[in-house]
């Protein structure tokens, strides 16, 4: 075996081009004799000419030797070709076009930085000055930026001819071409050159260009040459799939893969918009992101559509030149750009940026071109802006060890901890009273790989599109929901990506509508982005724990507020005069919002002196009344707390109390919460707004207790024909219902069969794309104005005329027609109001509405629509019907512990004044000794003896449990108290007060008895 694999290493290798076997000694200059590189020297004389010695492999072309005539300025050119004064390296090969195969294999840290040549002089005296220059992806190229010789008007409408350019050239690509082994997205372009033979392809003379094309569709044309684009080919063996670029057959053609891609040509054809996509192979064309990027960009800079109409050109200034230059790099350059713009703002290094490295170039070389731009920054560079920590969290644990062992730092350690005591180090002073942080951060970056970080302005610019674009998905209070798992760009790509693969068809207007246009100048989109990036953070601290992290950028976004509301009244009061669905896409809303989510920091920190005082701030200021209106009964509440609860001032606690109830700004929700704690601390306190206590009834089920560390108390489970099944507490219930009282219909959805019926009934008006100001991208779920009183304002008048058709007996075959259209219609469109899946057919939804009398529907709706942010939850848990009996139920179910909701408790009490049966089902819960899951394997590491024990007793409790007593009993009011607690950082703190004794009410439930527990079941609540 040994000497077999010794022959075959000695037997050479087969060159891919000619066939012969080489020695492997000289495989690598074999294969660079067949591609026709040749060992050249330029021999540089001492006149006019400036050309000097240089060795190296490079392929032959022909160079202009005169002078470049460029200016000193650090500018990229247009024209081409480029004329190259000095290669950058001797050991490095460059790449001229994308269809050159690479000579050698790139350097780990190949050149991508620019060297200034400094100007020399001739024979003749003349001076010649060297051009700046860089390596790219693609070719040599001049780092200047190509708009340096144009006005701001003339740079525009080069940006709006490229992106129109790119976007016709993006909107027919991307077809789904499969094969039988491989499946590939192909980029073809969208007109199609006849067929060349390939001989004649390969004769036609190259274009150039002094920097990278944007894509092969989108060529220049340069000195009248047109460039013709073959038919995609599969190149045989080697499993690319499809690809633009042109390669010469090697032997024989090969062209059974094609011929089976236009076998199933057809097919594809047939269903054209099930297979069309715009996400595309890195290696084939840009990806989607890049494609929804240049649409945004377009829509936003547009006079039409974007932001201050005719002004575009002056709102953004300089600015344009920077967008102009990005997009007429190559699409590796802007894939990486926009790769990093999603990603959360950090230093990457070359390996966790190699995934986004095109076939066959290196990442450091498409960097470059981002570098010279100045988009992104490097760490190698003297003026980057690394910091000692962000260095040593990215040396590798070799290296950091080799740096904590210089300093005489214990490494045996976890990570973090050798850099906290490398950072105590470096923040001293050494022998000579000399600081070591210049000494430590200069040790780190010498072991540190060269790592890239977008800069701050460009990604500042990239989120100011996307925020224009479509302000709801960009708005950074969302992040504050733990649903959210993503960050906002990258779930607005993801959103646009959907839409394209037809996966999603959202609500919004199909056409183009106008961006938001609320900032007069680009310093107030600015400030705004500023307040956003500070939510953001303090977003993300919150999520990772780190309150104080989240308590120090909570006081930057106090001190700006504290600065408006003294010294800018008169911006607050411009913004005031907004619509206040405008209104939240405003500085001043996001920085109070923020300030108001310092709150819980400090609660968290035990600072409650803190969190008082910057509560009465917030309430108190009149400037700021208009902005976060919707939060001044969470702070009263949360006033109310820390004052009574943790600074022990009772009755500065009550006057809080009594101060939110009489604030004509603060719900209903919010007041009977502030109520509530009122009667904690004063039992005599008298009641303003009054509810009655909602119907209670119990049902009895198995519970099994819970695991050590589980998060979830209370497993259910049923048993039908022999087997067991873990079962949610609403879906026993549910069952329970279905059962004993023959409620077949029914669901657990909570409020979203109400919505349904509302999104249904009105589906029209809701989504009326004619109303100004409340659109702003075709990816809208719902108007802007949604969670407003003015949504209900605005639509009053139809609003009132649709639900007056629902009393009217003469106009029900008016309203049918009507609902049917909006269901018929608009069935699976993506919006915030209809679930499709809640009735599966037209003659279900009218099954429901059959159930229920058109009053009670009419007064629901209403209360839904007239302030729709309060109102739009708490609804129960299961909705159960029979259109047999015309009977209609609504049901809360509550488990041991669990406790209602102000909201929850509003709407009980809303549906029994109405009509509507709605009561509380509390499930008891017997526990179920044995710990194993029915129908699954036991997770315990007990020994053999113990889980035959366990298996014993769980059988005697199967025999014990088939003994079924039914039993009648009242159940007293002392068994429905629910013991008050004091939550510090939940926002819907609940309270129930005592029912009266005249709410007793009989009941029957099951009790399964066991003979070895003979006590009563556990209800608790």
């Amino acid at each position: 075996m040994l000497a077999n694999a010794f022959k075959r290493a000695t037997a050479g290798s087969k060159c891919n081009k000619c066939g012969s076997v080489v020695n492997f000694a000289y495989i690598k200059r074999h294969n660079q004799e067949c591609k026709g590189i040749v060992p050249t020297t330029v021999i540089e004389d001492n006149d006019s000419d400036g050309i000097e010695v240089v060795d190296e492999v490079i392929k032959v072309v022909s160079v202009e030797t005169s002078t470049p005539t460029t200016r000193k300025t650090n500018k990229r050119q247009n024209s081409a070709p480029a004329t190259i004064k000095k290669p950058i390296s001797n050991d490095e090969v460059v790449m001229l076009s994308d269809s050159e195969d690479v000579v050698e294999p790139l350097p780990k840290k190949s050149s991508t930085k620019s060297f200034d040549q400094p100007s020399t002089s001739n024979a003749s005296g003349a001076t010649t000055t060297t051009t700046t220059y860089t390596k790219t992806a693609r070719a040599l190229v001049y780092v200047e930026d190509p708009s340096a010789n144009m006005t701001l008007p003339e740079v525009y409408e080069k940006l709006m001819e490229q992106l129109e350019k790119l976007c016709s050239a993006g909107s027919n690509a991307g077809y789904l071409i499969a094969s039988q082994t491989n499946a590939r997205l192909s980029q073809s372009p969208i007109k199609k050159a006849p067929e060349i033979e390939p001989e004649v392809i390969a004769e036609e003379p190259q274009p150039t260009s002094s920097k990278a094309t944007t894509s092969t569709a989108t060529v220049e044309e340069s000195d009248g040459f047109k460039p013709v684009y073959p038919k995609p080919q599969r190149i045989p063996n080697s499993g690319q799939g499809f690809s633009n670029i042109y390669r010469p057959p090697r032997h024989k053609k090969d062209d059974s893969a094609q011929k089976a891609a236009e076998k199933i040509k057809p097919e594809l054809e047939a269903d054209l918009p099930e297979t069309q996509v715009l996400q595309a192979d890195k290696t084939y064309g840009p990806s989607y992101i890049v494609r929804f990027f240049w649409r945004m960009l377009k829509r936003v800079l547009s006079k039409e559509a974007g932001i201050q109409g005719e002004k575009a050109p002056e709102f953004w200034g300089d600015d344009l030149r920077l967008f102009y230059w990005l997009v007429t790099m190559s699409d590796s350059e802007q894939y990486l750009f926009v790769r990093l713009c999603l990603r959360l703002r950090k230093w990457l290094t070359v390996d966790e940026l190699s995934k986004y490295a095109s076939n066959g170039t290196s990442i450091v070389d498409i960097a470059s071109g981002l570098v010279a731009a100045n988009l992104i920054e490097e760490s190698d560079s003297p003026n980057a802006s690394l910091t000692l920590d962000e260095a040593l969290s990215r040396l590798s644990r070799a290296e950091l060890n080799r740096i904590a062992r210089t300093y005489k730092v214990e490494h045996r350690i976890k990570a973090k901890d050798v850099i906290f005591n490398i950072l105590a180090i470096a923040n001293g002073k050494d022998v000579f009273g000399r600081p070591m942080l210049p000494l430590v951060l200069n040790n780190a970056r010498k072991h540190l790989t060269n790592c890239y970080r977008v800069k701050e302005h460009p990604l500042a610019l990239f989120n100011s599109i996307l925020t224009l674009y479509c302000p709801t998905h960009m708005n950074t209070g969302l992040l504050f929901d733990p649903t959210t798992t993503a960050g906002l760009a990258s779930n607005l790509m993801f959103q646009l990506l959907q839409v394209e693969t037809h996966k999603l068809d959202f609500c919004g207007p199909k056409d183009i509508v106008k961006c938001i246009s609320i900032y007069r100048n680009y310093e107030e989109l600015k400030d705004y982005m500023e307040a956003k990036r500070i939510e953001a953070t303090m977003a993300w601290d919150k999520r990772s724990g780190k309150y104080q992290n989240m308590y120090d950028n909570g006081m930057i976004a106090i001190n700006v507020v504290k600065n408006m509301a003294e010294n800018r009244k008169d911006h607050l009061e411009r913004l005031s005069l907004l619509p206040h669905h405008l209104r939240r896409y405003t500085d001043a809303w996001v920085y109070v919002r923020s300030a108001a989510h310092t709150v819980d920091a400090m609660e968290r920190l035990r600072k409650y002196d803190e969190a008082v005082e910057l509560i009465e701030f917030l309430l108190n200021t009149d400037a700021l009344l208009q902005f976060c209106p919707d939060r001044r009964g969470f702070l009263y509440d949360r006033l109310a707390l820390d004052l009574g609860h943790h600074l022990k001032r009772k009755d500065d606690s009550l006057n809080a109390c009594v101060r939110g109830m009489s604030d004509p700004i603060v719900r209903n929700k919010d007041k009977l919460l502030l109520q509530d704690r009122a009667l904690r601390l004063d039992k005599d306190f008298e009641i303003s707004l009054k509810i009655s206590e909602p119907r209670h009834i119990c049902i009895s089920g198995k519970i099994i207790d819970k695991y050590l560390g589980e998060q979830r108390i209370n497993h259910f489970y049923v048993e039908k024909n022999g087997e067991k099944e873990i079962v949610s507490v609403e879906e026993l219930a549910l069952r329970h219902f279905r059962e004993e009282q023959d409620f077949w219909n029914g669901m657990h959805t909570e409020g979203q069969i109400w919505h349904t019926v509302f999104g249904i009934i009105c589906y029209d008006i809701i989504f009326d794309h004619n109303i100004d100001t409340v659109w702003f991208s075709p990816i809208q779920d719902a108007p802007a104005d949604l969670n407003t009183l003015d949504f209900f304002l605005k639509r009053k008048d139809r609003f009132e005329q649709r639900l007056s058709l629902l009393l009217e007996e003469s106009q029900k075959e008016v309203l049918k027609d009507i609902m049917k259209e909006n269901f018929v219609k608009n069935r699976g469109r993506t919006n915030a109001k209809i679930d499709w899946n809640v009735f599966e057919s037209f003659a279900d939804f009218e099954e429901f509405l059959s159930c229920i009398k058109p009053e009670a529907l009419v007064m629901i709706i209403n209360r839904i629509i007239e302030d729709h942010r309060h109102h739009r939850s708490g609804f129960p848990d299961l909705t159960l019907w029979d259109p047999a009996t015309k009977r209609l139920a609504l049901i809360e179910v509550k488990g041991p512990g669990d406790k209602l909701s102000t909201k929850q408790r509003l709407w009980l009490d809303f549906f029994n004044k109405h009509g509507v049966e709605a009561f509380v089902c509390r499930v008891m819960g017997e526990s179920y000794k044995n710990r194993q899951i029915p129908n699954q394997p036991a997770t315990s590491k007990k020994n053999n003896r113990k889980k035959i024990k366990e298996e014993v007793e769980r059988q005697e409790m199967e025999v014990e449990d088939d003994e079924i007593v039914k039993i009648d009993r009242v159940v007293s009011d002392d068994e429905f108290d629910m013991e008050e607690e004091e939550e510090e950082s939940d926002l819907d703190f609940v309270s129930s007060s005592k029912p009266s004794s005249s709410s007793s009410m009989q009941i029957k439930y099951e009790l399964r008895s066991s003979s070895r527990n003979k006590s009563s079941p556990n209800l608790i609540g």
